[in-house]
């Protein structure tokens, strides 16, 4: 099973803000639980809302391509839904130039 890089890595997790970080720490848990990853568990909750049709994921090698693609045929609880979206605070888009 995949960790997240940012779970794991103590600067990355020092700069992420606190309200995101409980909903890291969800995708965890559900990913533990059923025993897949956190881009499975990522890419499910994308696949659950009604507006996505494609989404759009990048890698940089065969292994994780092969579990995202391992990923679209998770499908999440109403259950576990909320509890993804229960702690997210929104967020203002911010553009990069």
């Amino acid at each position: 099973m995949n960790t997240s890089l940012l779970c794991s890595s103590a600067v990355l997790w020092k700069q992420t803000k606190e309200d995101n970080k409980e909903v890291i720490l969800r995708v965890e848990k559900i990913a533990k639980a059923r025993n897949i990853s956190m881009a499975q568990v990522a890419l499910a909750w994308c696949l659950s809302k009604d507006a996505v049709t494609a989404p759009v994921v990048g890698t940089s090698n065969l292994k994780n391509l092969e579990d995202l693609i391992g990923g679209l045929d998770v499908r999440l609880s109403e259950e576990e839904v909320k509890e993804l979206e229960e702690p997210y605070v929104y967020q203002a888009i911010q553009a990069f130039y």
